[in-house]
């Protein structure tokens, strides 16, 4: 096909129908969702009608696993070439990209990272992401001024500083970083202790030696008005020793922070808590069978999703610390509770960015920091309870999950490099006893959000571009707006276009494309409601 001019071969273009394309991708991945589910369905419905010695094998824990995209790319593209002999060409390119994360992260552990920062950017009017591994020296322009991992710093103080400097800027408000491996942590413990476990109160006095303590009625009766320096009772949310009365068992973080900072807690609490939450994790190594809640908050002042995370983030960090004293993860319980507490205090406020302790119900410790090897009870042998004896003990521990690591290589790397005298592999910074270690290898990733500005400009230095990753930026206008169907994921889609012409009097055309998809998905169990739906409809109850 010839044309005339220009404006002859833009309208030509412009009636090139690429919706087709990128519809039946799109609906592709729609119809592979409706057939599992579907199916899914069909296999809920037979469950419920088979039966089995009278029962059906729904009632009797059979469940079929439904299916979801958690993730999938669709990509298109069509290129329209004009050109007549040499003269004159013009290219058009169009491309169509579909993401999805699933709705049911908040209840899966073990979903990406990536998915956080999908929901977490989504509340803020810009953002901009860059990874740089931890022993970049290259330089990063964020907003015309210039930041660099500080090499002089410890394993975890570069870390900070980074996320401090990032966060002066006034166009930015939150700074999320994620490190791809976790910090080893080491910790030696020289002290020794004795300890008293109470599942039911008796009229009975504990003698630890030194200092003796009547158990009475109730812990706040059992506990001494007048402790001896170090001896601590723990019960509930409540921990006793550190003043006249019962004080709650929490910990206070700084602004935007995920990293426990005893300094900054006693600034808002007016205790000091290394030793008491050293004692609780005595405890925890010394009674396996002890499991706690722990309770995270944030302020009213962010976003709710990006809040929801970070008081996810501030339990792990106490949840790690307490790994790294010696307790089990399967003694943590976090859970993230965003800012409930705040209400509707939209503020800043420092009283609600904390974690708070719960043990379970009936069950009070007493920490005395001297070891008795003989403790007694008069009357001897009270019910419901016992002393816990711990002699010195040295051990070393993984962080942050440790159980993914029982086979990192890094890991044991940096273990057996630590304890030949080798620093090679790593940087170190030493915590609260708690020594850090993080491999110069692990990539840190930086989320900056901004609630003002439009754009948040990030350009790696040049000649740094295998130390440093600078990703698209996204803001309210560059961002297609997401579905409004939530049911099962929350997607989104964005189409962009580019045409390079060079003119000429006298046009040919020709048309070519190719299309690509991918998509993950993972089983999921069917919603409770539903299923009890089903097995009510197909087994009602007898009257």
């Amino acid at each position: 096909m010839a044309v005339q001019d220009f404006a002859n071969g833009a309208n030509i273009l412009q009636q090139v129908d690429v919706s087709q394309i990128f519809k039946s991708l799109a609906m592709g991945i729609a119809e592979a969702q409706q057939e599992l589910d579907d199916n899914s369905i069909a296999q809920l419905e037979r469950l419920s009608e088979t039966e089995l010695a009278g029962k059906s094998l729904l009632e009797l824990g059979f469940v079929p696993a439904f299916y979801s995209f958690t993730y999938a790319d669709i990509s298109a593209s069509i290129h329209l070439r004009m050109a007549e002999k040499t003269s004159l060409e013009l290219g058009f390119a169009a491309s169509f990209d579909y993401s999805s994360s699933s709705g049911a992260e908040s209840d899966f552990s073990n979903l990406s990272k990536e998915h956080q920062f999908f929901s977490e950017k989504e509340e803020f009017r810009s953002n901009r992401k860059f990874s740089m591994k931890s022993s970049s020296t290259s330089r990063i322009k964020v907003n015309n001024q210039y930041y660099a991992l500080d090499q002089n710093e410890g394993s975890v103080s570069m870390i900070e500083k980074m996320h401090d400097e990032l966060l002066e800027q006034e166009a930015i408000e939150r700074v999320n970083i994620q490190r791809n491996e976790a910090y080893t942590t080491v910790y030696k413990t020289e002290q020794n202790f004795t300890g008293l476990a109470i599942t039911s109160f008796a009229a009975v006095t504990a003698d630890f030696g030194a200092v003796s303590v009547p158990i009475s009625t109730d812990f706040a009766t059992t506990f001494p008005s007048s402790p001896p320096p170090g001896m601590f009772g723990f019960s509930g949310s409540k921990v006793w020793g550190l003043a006249p009365g019962p004080i709650d068992l929490e910990f206070y973080f700084d602004f935007d922070k995920r990293i426990m900072d005893f300094d900054y807690d006693q600034t808002v609490s007016t205790y000091d808590k290394r030793a008491v939450f050293n004692a609780l994790g005595a405890i925890l190594r010394t009674d396996p069978s002890l499991v706690i809640k722990i309770e995270g908050y944030t302020d009213g002042s962010g976003p709710n999703n990006y809040n929801d995370h970070l008081s996810i983030d501030r339990c792990n960090a106490l949840l790690n610390w307490l790994v790294a004293k010696g307790a089990d993860l399967t003694q943590l319980q976090p859970h993230g509770n965003g800012e409930t507490l705040a209400g509707s205090n939209q503020n800043p406020a420092a009283q609600f960015r904390k974690v708070t302790v719960i043990l379970p119900p009936g069950r009070s410790y007493i920490y005395y920091p001297v070891y008795n090897p003989s403790p007694t009870f008069s009357p001897p042998g009270p019910a419901g309870a016992s002393f816990l004896l711990a002699a010195a003990s040295s051990f070393v521990v993984t962080n942050e999950s440790a159980s993914q690591f029982e086979s990192g290589e890094s890991t044991y790397t940096l273990l057996s490099d630590y304890v030949a005298g080798n620093s090679t592999h790593f940087y170190s910074e030493t915590r609260e006893d708690i020594l850090h270690l993080l491999h110069k290898d692990t990539e840190l990733t930086f989320m900056a959000y901004s609630e003002e500005s439009e754009n948040i400009e990030i350009v790696a230095e040049e000649g740094s571009e295998e130390e440093i990753r600078v990703y698209n930026n996204e803001n309210e206008t560059e961002r297609i707006q997401s579905l409004a169907t939530k049911n099962r994921s929350d997607r989104t889609f964005a189409a962009s276009a580019s045409v390079d012409f060079r003119f000429s009097r006298q046009f040919e055309m020709s048309v070519e494309g190719s299309a690509s998809m991918s998509a993950h998905m993972v089983a999921v169990p069917p919603p409770e409601a539903f299923t009890l739906h089903i097995a009510t409809a197909y087994n009602p109850p007898t009257p």
